[in-house]
């Protein structure tokens, strides 16, 4: 779940927050990726296909969003505006060269579990964590503006790559997360950064938490 910033500055501010959170790079060897889209991989790597997590042993990242920003014709065909996505991605890929592990399946690692959430990207994901019987979905990009998104989950944004299919995951995601109280969180959250989503008739509401 990471986020300096080759493109528009996004993940420039990675090493500083983890330093004030105490946090030593060196001490990460493990990379769980939503998706691929500049603002959630620009802190991964620097020019050149650096890679600023020297000791980062793994980096899983699903099957099909390696494929979507690796896939030259896609690229090729890209906008040019979008072009540089493509670009950033395939840098921060091959910083980490032969320590991806691209997966499809659920079960990744103990305690954790993926959660496909397509739509946003090909592969966007979400993880849920577990822990005695606490969980928490990191939920990647299914909002972008809780406060709208949650209510209408039919509200879709640009860079949405499949805006209906982003809209059906998104309601799926909010019935299962208020069947299952689960607490959630992710990246384009208001502070506090977790909650609950309850459900209200036939539309959603986000609690946060105190």
């Amino acid at each position: 779940m990471a986020e300096p910033g080759g493109l528009n500055g996004w993940g420039g501010r990675l090493q500083d927050a983890l330093a004030a959170a105490a946090i030593d790079p060196l001490q990460i060897d493990t990379v769980l990726l939503t998706h691929a889209h500049a603002d959630h991989i620009g802190g991964l790597a620097g020019p050149l296909a650096t890679p600023h997590f020297k000791n980062v042993q793994r980096l899983f990242v699903h099957r099909d969003e390696l494929a979507f920003w690796t896939d030259e014709p896609i690229h090729a065909a890209a906008p040019d505006a979008f072009k540089p996505y493509f670009e950033l991605a395939k840098n921060a890929f091959s910083a980490y060269d032969g320590r991806l592990v691209p997966f499809h399946h659920e079960d990744i690692l103990p305690g954790i579990q993926a959660v496909p959430l397509p739509g946003h990207t090909p592969g966007h994901t979400g993880f849920l964590l577990n822990d005695d019987g606490d969980a928490l979905l990191i939920w990647g990009d299914i909002v972008h503006f809780p406060h709208i998104q949650v209510e209408r989950p039919q509200v879709t944004i640009a860079f949405d790559g499949e805006p209906a299919r982003a809209a059906s995951t998104r309601k799926q995601l909010l019935d299962r997360v208020a069947t299952e109280r689960l607490i959630v969180s992710g990246m384009h959250f208001n502070a506090p950064a977790t909650g609950r989503i309850v459900r209200e008739g036939a539309s959603y509401r986000l609690s946060y938490d105190a």
